[in-house]
């Protein structure tokens, strides 16, 4: 079975890859909760660090680069704060995206994870409407 992982691996790493999807930003918010809020019934999380990654479609193509398999990005995201630590995070991993899809008028998709004790306790989305992050006609394929 490992031989034909192998093999496989090894055919996988002579093919490109072209990642289509939604690119987002996962965010971690990692702490303690010792007490329950005062206004209602939900842990109060002192947060001790934060974390982010590429996530969604980005996340896709880093670990196919991670399995040394040649990747291309293709997606939408925001042209905002979280759009260029993204895209900084995009080039570092050598996954550019282009240019002409970072738009001023949708906001980055983050999604935020409050960790308390290796336990999600929440999940806090950002995202504009889900038709907005569509790719332009010039980079859909013509339908059959």
């Amino acid at each position: 079975m490992l031989l034909g992982m192998r093999a496989l691996l090894r055919k996988m790493r002579q093919v490109r890859i072209l990642v289509v999807g939604d690119i987002m930003l996962d965010r971690y918010l990692w702490g303690d909760a010792e007490r329950l809020s005062a206004e209602a019934p939900v842990p109060v999380v002192k947060v001790v660090r934060e974390t982010v990654a590429v996530g969604g479609a980005a996340n896709v193509a880093h670990n196919l680069q991670a399995l040394e398999i040649d990747a291309e990005l293709v997606g939408v995201m925001g042209r905002d704060a979280d759009g260029r630590q993204l895209a900084a995070m995009l080039a570092r991993q050598h996954l550019p995206l282009d240019p002409l899809l970072q738009r001023r008028d949708i906001a980055t998709i983050v999604k935020t994870r409050v960790m308390c004790r290796q336990q999600q306790v929440c999940r806090l989305d950002r995202e504009s409407d889900p038709a907005r992050y569509a790719l332009p006609p010039a980079f859909r394929p013509p339908r059959p």
